[in-house]
């Protein structure tokens, strides 16, 4: 039994920029309940968007994270919205595990479709 390769193609960024939407959602739904988020939280979301554009080095996208992570810390993970940011600036966010660990049913099939999307060149 083999497999067909139909398609191919890098989603890394692709699958980077929809944690990124995902994470902002989840901390506007924060602001909009009335919590004051974290600036490092919103900062490390904000540079891994740019560093998915080549607009930001691996060390800014690292001290973003580290500080993102900090501030995350520091509130003992109150927010499940913080703790998701953390793991979209994180190397581990494209990782099949955490991936499907982190994502509702809704969301997985949002990203199936950005993917498929991809591969079609839309």
């Amino acid at each position: 039994q083999y497999r067909q390769v139909l398609g191919m193609a890098d989603a890394k960024a692709t699958i980077g920029e929809f944690g990124c939407d995902l994470a902002e959602k989840k901390l506007s739904q924060l602001e909009a309940d009335g919590v004051e988020v974290d600036p490092a939280i919103r900062r490390g979301v904000e540079v891994k968007r740019a560093w998915l554009n080549n607009k930001a080095t691996d060390g800014e996208m690292k001290a973003a994270h580290n500080d993102l992570y900090v501030a995350t810390t520091q509130r003992n993970y109150k927010y499940d919205a913080y703790y998701f940011a953390a793991m979209v600036t994180s190397r581990k966010w494209t990782d099949r595990y955490t991936l499907h660990r982190y994502l509702d049913e809704d969301q997985r099939a949002e990203l199936i479709k950005r993917i498929q999307d991809l591969l079609a060149g839309d």
